[in-house]
């Protein structure tokens, strides 16, 4: 999973560590700048939580998992040894995820090339990339303050406020449905969510094509804490 937010895309890879039912579901998690980071991060959070269980990692091999044990206790962890009676209650709390700090890119602006070739296509991505930062920490701005980035157009814009001033209305799709039927334009059946915002402010971010306007595109937001569906009828709201 991509999360963008003040410049920089944080990766996050998470899956869930198979252990004993009695332990409930454990989630490992790691976020990082890279997918790899992010994986590796992953993995060791999965280690730290099988360690904090009690449960061994080589439970076939105790040479290998004696190792492991040594290790882990260099720096300053516990794990258990093949055979060493450990009794942990199913509530025991799994270590804290695993994370690499990001901070804000700063875009430089481009300088001009020469006529070489090569230097232009180096030249078309730097300002593509200056262009993306500098758009993402703008929107960030609006998302901080728990709004959809506004566009300049006047009337888009004053759409915007008042949907988002006003209660979340659970009756706009079936409106949106009249709308279509009355207009003979087709219900849109395809929505985009994603998650922006920075990492300390993540949003759900919901998007549609204006039925019957398909170049003007319907937007709404929800803190990421809420269902998803929520952000679809705050975007609805903006017919």
């Amino acid at each position: 999973m991509e999360l963008r937010g003040l410049g920089n895309v944080l990766h996050i890879a998470e899956f869930t560590v198979p252990v004993p039912e009695s332990f409930g579901q454990r989630i490992a998690h790691g976020s990082a700048l890279t997918k790899r980071d992010a994986e590796l991060l992953c993995w060791m959070h999965a280690e730290r939580i099988i360690d904090a269980l009690g449960l061994c990692l080589f439970d076939n091999l105790p040479g290998l998992q004696r190792k492991h044990a040594e290790r882990v206790k260099r720096l300053g962890r516990w794990a258990p040894l093949v055979g060493e009676v450990v009794s942990k209650p199913p509530d025991t709390p799994s270590p804290i995820p695993l994370t690499l700090g990001t901070a804000p890119e700063k875009a430089s602006i481009p300088h001009s090339p020469s006529n070489v070739a090569h230097e232009w296509d180096k030249y078309i991505g730097e300002c593509r990339r200056f262009i993306e930062v500098n758009t993402m920490r703008e929107e960030n701005i609006f998302y901080e303050l728990e709004k959809v980035p506004r566009t300049g157009d006047a009337v888009y814009d004053a759409a915007l406020e008042e949907v988002e001033s006003a209660p979340i209305d659970v009756d706009a799709k079936q409106f949106l449905q009249r709308y279509c039927t009355a207009a003979n334009v087709d219900y849109p059946v395809f929505w985009r969510s994603r998650t922006v915002g920075p990492v300390s402010r993540r949003v759900c971010l919901t998007t549609i094509e204006v039925p019957g306007h398909e170049h003007v595109t319907a937007s709404g937001w929800l803190l990421t804490r809420m269902h998803p569906s929520d952000a679809r009828l705050c975007t609805l709201w903006l017919f």
